[in-house]
C-alpha cells in the first residue's frame, strides 16, 4: 500500500471514530430525555466518551497483540484474528490478500471501540466492584462466551480447539482489564 492509501485509510478511520462519536452523543441526549419524561429526579451521570473511545481503541490493540501474536508463543493456539476477520468480509470488496489483514485490524479495532461505548453507556454503573473487576466479569466472561459461541462460527470455526478458546479467553480478559482499569481512572496528562 503506498503512501496515499495510509493517508485514506487514516481518514476513513478517523471518520468513522467521529460518527461513532455522534452517535454516543446522540445516545445520551435520547438517554437523558427519557430519563426526565419519566420524572426521575435521580441524575444520569454522562459517560466519559473520549475516554470510552480510547480505552476501546487501546484494549482492542491488546487484545488483538496478545492472540496473534504472544498466544502461539504461549502455546495457546495460533489465531490471527484480523487475517481471520478480514478474510470473513464479502468478497465482493475486492480485498487483495494482503489488504485482507489491514481490513480486519480495522473491524477488530471497531468492534472493540463498540463494545466500550456499551460498557460506559451501560455496564460500567451497573456492575459491582472496583473497574478492574467489573472490565473481567464484561469481556473476560461475557466477551470470550460470545466469540466462542457466536463469532468463531461465524468465521467458520466450529470446533476450535481447548487451546485457542482459552487463548480468546485470556485475549479478553486484557481487553476487559484495559477497559476496566483505565476507563474508571481519572488519568492526568
Amino acid at each position: 500500500m503506498n503512501i496515499f492509501g495510509w493517508l485514506l485509510l487514516i481518514l476513513a478511520v478517523l471518520l468513522l471514530a467521529g460518527l461513532c462519536f455522534l452517535v454516543a452523543v446522540i445516545a445520551i441526549e435520547i438517554r437523558r430525555k427519557l430519563h426526565a419524561a419519566r420524572g426521575s429526579l435521580k441524575p444520569v451521570p454522562y459517560p466519559n466518551i473520549p475516554r470510552a473511545i480510547w480505552t476501546g481503541l487501546l484494549g482492542a490493540a491488546i487484545f488483538i497483540l496478545f492472540v496473534s501474536k504472544l498466544s502461539p508463543r504461549l502455546g495457546l493456539g495460533e489465531v490471527d484474528y484480523p487475517y481471520l476477520v478480514g478474510s470473513a468480509l464479502p468478497t465482493g470488496f475486492g480485498l487483495a490478500e494482503s489488504a485482507r489483514w489491514l481490513a480486519g485490524w480495522l473491524v477488530c479495532l471497531f468492534a472493540g471501540l463498540g463494545w466500550a461505548l456499551i460498557y460506559a453507556f451501560y455496564v460500567h454503573e451497573r456492575l459491582p466492584g472496583p473497574g478492574w473487576f467489573q472490565g473481567l466479569l464484561y469481556a473476560g466472561v461475557g466477551g470470550s462466551l460470545i466469540s466462542s459461541l457466536v463469532f468463531f462460527p461465524i468465521l467458520g470455526w466450529m470446533h476450535p480447539s481447548v487451546r485457542t478458546v482459552l487463548g480468546n479467553f485470556l485475549g479478553h480478559c486484557l481487553y476487559g482489564l484495559t477497559l476496566g482499569i483505565l476507563y474508571r481512572r481519572q488519568l492526568i496528562f
